[in-house]
């Protein structure tokens, strides 16, 4: 993913969840890879692998004394294509 496709991202998810404007994400990367036997049961031919990124938005927030952690996961694939969010509040 190249750095003008993590920047667009990160614009969709600053619009999408506010509160997480300015927080410095942190990125994993994972290759993945369907199974041998989901491939016969589905009737495909082999695909390659796909390098799956998980962004991770982490903020803390004092709430009447309390501090309250907020998570935002973001999985992305190697087009830049938003696949999956998991807001945790």
């Amino acid at each position: 993913m190249t750095e003008e496709t993590f920047m667009k991202i990160r614009k969709k998810i600053e619009k999408m969840y506010p509160e997480f404007k300015g927080v410095e994400p942190e990125i994993k990367e994972v290759d993945v890879e369907v199974s041998p036997s989901l491939h016969k049961k589905l009737k495909i031919g082999k695909m390659k692998k796909k390098k799956i990124k998980t962004i991770i938005f982490r903020k803390e927030i004092n709430v009447e004394g309390e501090i309250i952690k907020r998570i935002l996961r973001v999985k992305v694939d190697e087009d830049g294509n938003i696949i999956k969010i998991v807001h945790a509040r």
